[in-house]
């Protein structure tokens, strides 16, 4: 296995149900240094979510880090994640010189595909 990436975990302190979920999901996935983050509370649960990433990407930034990935406690890896093929998205994404990866779109705009398997969006709401 290669490198091992950071990744932070948005969860709400009262769900452990989720929390436990999130630790099922990610125990064999050793390519991943987990750090559980407290979701912020706001009236307006986006607007919370919103400062919570924000609350990690300075986090990030602190600990002078190349890469973060962030995710919600519901997460759910399907059966064609692949070590590999993470790998392989993060390399092209880096080879241009992108800023941001998502996954699981709710919405998006103006696709143009890339490769195979990235394309370029101009406007996005909801990721996995």
């Amino acid at each position: 296995m290669g490198e091992k990436y950071d990744l932070f975990i948005i969860n709400l302190k009262e769900r452990i149900d989720r929390r436990k979920h999130s630790l099922i999901q990610f125990k064999d996935k050793t390519e991943f240094c987990i750090t559980f983050v407290d979701a912020i509370k706001h009236d307006i649960g986006a607007i919370g979510l919103w400062l919570t990433m924000r609350e990690i990407i300075n986090l990030a930034d602190n600990r002078g880090l190349k890469c973060v990935i962030i995710c919600e406690d519901d997460h759910k890896f399907t059966d064609f994640y692949t070590y590999e093929f993470l790998e392989k998205l993060l390399s092209d994404i880096d080879k241009l010189d992108g800023d941001l990866l998502l996954g699981g779109l709710s919405h998006f705009e103006d696709a143009v595909q890339i490769n195979r398997s990235s394309f370029w969006v101009n406007s996005f709401t909801g990721f996995q």
